[in-house]
């Protein structure tokens, strides 16, 4: 399944007043980001909150869910960066067979 602007307000809903095609496009940015092949099933999951991630920072997003500054690192700005740095951790760590 596709990460869709509906489904990003669904899960967040500090995005309900904030234009679809804004969301869209921040969908489509995050989804160039991920490679589905690392993320396997959580893709769309990571894509939501990598997307909510750079929606929250863009002035157009009102600043949804931030958290203070002087964090170590850009995803650690908001609550879903560092979600999104949390799920990174657990897809890329720890060895894998196939």
């Amino acid at each position: 399944m596709a990460a869709t602007a509906a489904g990003l307000k669904a899960l967040f809903p500090s995005f309900a007043g904030v234009d679809d095609a804004f969301i869209t496009l921040h969908l489509g940015v995050a989804s160039r980001r991920l490679d589905a092949g690392v993320w396997g099933a959580r893709l769309d999951d990571a894509t939501y909150y990598l997307a909510a991630h750079m929606c929250a920072l863009d002035p157009a997003g009102n600043n949804a869910e931030l958290v203070a500054k002087g964090e170590s690192d850009g995803y650690d700005s908001t609550t879903y960066g560092k979600h999104f740095k949390s799920m990174r951790r657990e897809v890329t760590s720890g060895f894998r067979v196939t």
